[in-house]
């Protein structure tokens, strides 16, 4: 009995699961080729380093990857676009600030962009009303990296010459998470373990939600952010604090596209990428702006192209 038991438990590791038929076949359903692989290799590779993200419920953790994996982010944790953060028994989608610089940059809209903290010493002004600010960098950089942070600073230029400059304090950051993120003081939450990262984050969000040109796939990883996907394709803010959306309250209340809406519009979409005016994951995140969408009608839309 002991034998069959531990049989059991190396079969059912979550390594097994996700590379059974089943899941292979969502999996390949909107990723497939060498980019599904990868795909499943990074979400293993992320629940092996995350013994909470493991423990999380199995489908949760899938669908935060394939959001990530829709917008064409890497669900790599080295590289920091997009993380699968556990709470509360589930895995949450979180954009990365790498993340988000992909995707503005895909957009064609901007000439550069960047959020950087910084030092001791190197803010000599800051005008919030002008955005006029005085840096001064220290340029040894082992030096620099002994000094204290006292603030992170995010800017974007785009290419018609506009451009905006946020800077905020170490303290109006600490303010804003604690505020938010109902997780913010757990010793396990991104905002423990990746401070910096999530610093440069909020005010890159801020700083795009305000002021930035958004694209279809912007405003969905936007939507997406900091949520649990449900298997509808709608979304769960729960580490968020009471009316904190942020920006996107509302995003979880996107209407259903209904099995009779979605055949008829079906017909439409394959013709406009049969006409090569869009691809089919333009076409998706287009959709995906006005419903919630199920993962097997995104699936549908993403097989356009086939013409299955």
């Amino acid at each position: 009995m002991t034998t069959q038991t531990s049989v059991a438990r190396q079969q059912d590791t979550f390594s097994n699961w996700i590379t059974g038929a089943g899941v292979k076949s969502k999996i390949a359903a909107m990723v497939s080729g060498v980019r599904g692989e990868q795909l499943v290799t990074a979400i293993v590779t992320a629940v092996n380093q995350n013994a909470q993200l493991g423990q999380c419920e199995r489908g949760s953790i899938l669908s935060a990857a394939l959001t990530g994996a829709a917008l064409n982010l890497s669900a790599s944790p080295s590289l920091g676009h997009f993380y699968m953060v556990p709470y509360g028994g589930k895995a949450q989608f979180q954009l990365g600030y790498k993340g988000m610089i992909q995707l503005a940059m895909r957009s064609g809209d901007y000439f550069s962009i960047n959020a950087m903290e910084l030092r001791e010493g190197e803010l000599r002004a800051w005008n919030p009303l002008t955005e006029e600010i005085d840096v001064e960098m220290v340029t040894d950089a082992t030096v620099r990296d002994a000094l204290p942070i006292i603030g992170y600073l995010a800017r974007f230029k785009l290419l018609n010459g506009f451009t905006k400059t946020i800077y905020w304090s170490r303290e109006k950051v600490v303010a804003h998470a604690k505020r938010f993120s109902k997780s913010f003081a757990k010793k396990d939450s991104p905002w423990q373990e990746h401070f910096d990262a999530m610093a440069k984050k909020t005010v890159m969000r801020d700083l795009l939600g305000r002021w930035g040109v958004m694209s279809i796939q912007m405003e969905r990883a936007h939507t997406a952010d900091m949520a649990i996907v449900r298997d509808d394709g709608s979304f769960d803010y729960i580490d968020m604090q009471d009316g904190s959306t942020d920006s996107i309250a509302g995003a979880a209340a996107l209407p259903e596209c209904t099995p009779e809406k979605f055949e008829e519009e079906l017909h439409k979409w394959a013709e406009v990428v049969l006409s090569g005016k869009k691809t089919p994951e333009q076409i998706a995140d287009m959709v995906g702006t006005k419903y919630a969408l199920t993962e097997e009608q995104r699936a549908r839309i993403m097989k356009l192209q086939t013409g299955e």
